[in-house]
C-alpha cells in the first residue's frame, strides 16, 4: 500500500509499509509507527483512505505537520511528499508492487498457438489429399 520512510531523527532509514488504515504515526507505544524525536506528540497524526482513492492525512487538533514546506491539519497526500513532524522528516510514498508468476499462462499460450500450429497443417494436408 504506503511506504513511509524516515529521513531525519534517531530512525532515519527505517522504512515502514501501511498495510492496514487508519494508520497512526507519534511517541506513543500504540502507534503504528513510533518515532520518539523531539517535537512529536503521542498520537500526532494518522493516515486513512480518503473516499476519492487517496490517502489522507490528518494532524491531531494541537500537532504541527508540515507537508512541502507547508503547515496542515488535513491534507491528501502525494507520491513522494516529505512530511515533517517536529525534527523529523517522513518520506511518503507507494510501497512496490509484487507481480504474480505469469509462468502457466504463458506455457498455455504457448501450448495453444502449437496446437493451432499442427491444426492447420493437418487442415492443409486433408484438403490436399
Amino acid at each position: 500500500m504506503i511506504q513511509l520512510k524516515i529521513l531525519s531523527g534517531s530512525t532515519a532509514g527505517t522504512e515502514v509499509v501501511a498495510r492496514r488504515f487508519p494508520f497512526s504515526v507519534g511517541r506513543n507505544s500504540t502507534c503504528d509507527l513510533q518515532i520518539t524525536d523531539p517535537g512529536v506528540w503521542d498520537q500526532h497524526f494518522q493516515i486513512n483512505l480518503a473516499l476519492s482513492g487517496g490517502f489522507q492525512l490528518m494532524a491531531n487538533a494541537d500537532t504541527a505537520v508540515v507537508i512541502e514546506g507547508k503547515p496542515v491539519q488535513k491534507a491528501l497526500l502525494r507520491n513522494g511528499e516529505t512530511i515533517e513532524i517536529g525534527t523529523t522528516k517522513i518520506l511518503f510514498g507507494l510501497s512496490a508492487t509484487k507481480q504474480k508468476g505469469l509462468a502457466v499462462r504463458e506455457f498455455l499460450t504457448w501450448s495453444a498457438l502449437v496446437a493451432l500450429c499442427f491444426g492447420q497443417i493437418a487442415l492443409i494436408y486433408k484438403l490436399l489429399r
